[in-house]
């Protein structure tokens, strides 16, 4: 295939499959070093945009780019490695990415990987990539990996490489590790929401070295692509077979459940700046004149300012996975992957393990709140407010209605470690053992013993 710039859909139209044809989709947050370690192997002519701010970078047109709305997701072919002939890396933007939301990134990834999928692309490994000298792991990380790992499933993970970036040269060039980043590799490890879930599945801890960036990225590849095994990742079954939107995938319904809960907590905390910024300017013991009260005044309402701005934007990302998968390519020829498309790609081949006779079974959808309230019950039990869940039900809320992902009030109370809730929805005849959307219990999600001692004592089981 030429190196030239081709456009997506004219990709598409003239790839064909080889059998020595290798794909491995590069992963990470912005700044772990993606288009970096791509770069060191991609052909001279298609070389990657590199990001060197605190910007993220947007890839320029290169050969077999994925455009989705905007270009993000991007395919590079690689000549460096003589022992594949033909190599491919895809580079993916990061979920906490400065210029497109989470649910943007999710469906740019997704969208390529269920074509992929209907067009037989092989896909066999992933590297996912962090900087080991990032001493804390942020939330926004925290959150990625748990829906980077709803993408994949675990059935893939043995060919998956978690690598830590920018190794220093000059340590090791006198054989010596930094003590700090060793702890921080350490930590990754063995903690099970950030890495050591994925290793417990078989995921590989991996370093990518600066001292010979080339080298060390020739010989992650050699080391991860010899099994001849073809990965299909749950998304891709979700999306393709299952013929599931984006939002309706398990991906998508933690991004969402993540989405949810972040904007309880903003809208939380919107009403105690209002509360600040009223008690403020109704004091009656200090000059209302004062420079001191106006700049107080100021600084509550910027933040307030901040906050409402948080929270719009987070609600317009819910918005966004629930309206579904979006189309790929440009006007004229719009190809989808949701429910509503009547002439959709081929079912994917699935390995035994993901048979037809191993598919999910499909449940009878339960019964929802109306959409305008049905967060409502659910975000006042997660939230602690315990006199607005009394209130509610005494109005005569219903505890077994769902709201999003299926989920009751009683499985946000318990997932949220809300014993008073927990212990008041029983009363109310909240159903204890009410299974959510991806088929858990609120004893499954329950935070402490003593939430599972009440749960168990009203008759719950796993």
């Amino acid at each position: 295939m030429a190196s030239q710039p081709v456009e997506a859909d004219q990709f598409w139209a003239e790839y064909k499959p080889h059998e020595q044809d290798v794909f491995i989709l590069v992963m990470g947050m912005t700044g772990s070093g993606k288009s970096t370690f791509i770069s060191h192997l991609a052909e001279r002519s298609n070389q990657p945009e590199i990001g060197n701010g605190l910007q993220s970078c947007k890839p320029a047109l290169l050969p077999a780019s994925m455009q989705t709305g905007t270009q993000r997701t991007t395919v590079y072919r690689c000549g460096t490695i003589k022992t594949f002939m033909n190599l491919y890396l895809i580079d993916t933007p990061g979920f906490d990415h400065t210029n497109y939301t989470d649910s943007e990134v999710l469906e740019d990834i997704a969208c390529w990987l269920a074509r992929a999928s209907a067009s037989k692309i092989k896909l066999r490994g992933i590297l996912y990539l962090r900087r080991i000298n990032e001493m804390r792991a942020r939330w926004s990380e925290v959150n990625s990996l748990l829906v980077f790992s709803k993408m994949c499933g675990p059935k893939v993970m043995r060919n998956v490489f978690m690598v830590t970036t920018m190794w220093p040269g000059d340590f090791l060039a006198k054989g010596k590790v930094p003590p700090d980043f060793e702890k921080v590799e350490q930590e990754l490890e063995k903690t099970p929401r950030l890495w050591g879930w994925m290793k417990d599945q078989g995921a590989k801890i991996k370093r990518h070295y600066t001292l010979d960036p080339k080298g060390s990225a020739i010989k992650l590849i050699k080391e991860l692509v010899p099994s001849e095994e073809i990965l299909v990742l749950d998304i891709q079954v979700q999306m393709v077979s299952h013929r599931l939107s984006c939002g309706e995938t398990n991906a998508g319904k933690v991004l969402e459940c993540l989405f949810s809960k972040e904007a309880g907590r903003f809208s939380r905390g919107l009403d105690d700046i209002r509360k600040m910024v009223e008690s403020t300017l109704r004091s009656p013991v200090i000059d209302q004149e004062s420079t001191v009260v106006t700049a107080v005044a100021n600084m509550l309402q910027q933040q307030k300012k901040e906050v409402q701005e948080t929270l719009q934007r987070l609600e317009r990302q819910q918005e966004e996975l629930a309206a579904g998968i979006k189309a790929l390519g440009d006007n004229s020829g719009k190809v989808y992957f949701g429910r509503g498309n009547q002439q959709g790609p081929p079912s994917v081949t699935l390995p035994p393990h993901q048979s037809a006779a191993n598919a999910p079974r499909q449940k009878m959808a339960p019964r929802r709140l109306p959409q305008e309230d049905e967060l409502l019950l659910c975000r006042a039990a997660e939230g602690g407010q315990y006199e607005d869940v009394s209130r509610m039900l005494k109005q005569g809320a219903n505890p077994a209605m769902c709201g999003k992902f299926g989920w009751t009030a009683l499985h946000w109370a318990a997932e949220s470690g809300r014993t008073n809730i927990v212990e008041l929805l029983l009363r109310h005849g909240a159903p204890v053992n009410a299974v959510s959307d991806t088929g858990m219990k609120p004893l499954n999600m329950a935070k402490t013993k003593e939430i599972k001692q009440l749960l168990l004592g009203a008759g719950a089981t796993y």
